[in-house]
């Protein structure tokens, strides 16, 4: 009989733990269709910053080349 009363409170927990995995599944998702951006929609912002910092490290190499050259 004991042994019954066990299964019970542990199939009650399983319950309870699969509930609130649901719970948290249905908020990441939730997270994911508001408040995250997808690769494509970040492509072009992506584009323009490394475009950015390229031009800026090649500006800086070229001042110190011209800085060695011309000594």
């Amino acid at each position: 009989m004991n042994s019954t009363r066990q299964d019970q409170t542990d199939v009650l927990l399983i319950k309870k733990d699969i509930d609130y995995i649901k719970l948290q599944l249905a908020t990441i998702n939730e997270k994911l269709d508001h408040e995250y951006i997808t690769r494509t929609e970040f492509a072009p912002i992506q584009k323009i910053v490394y475009g950015g910092v390229s031009l800026a490290l090649v500006t800086v190499a070229t001042a110190l080349l011209a800085l060695v050259v011309t000594k």
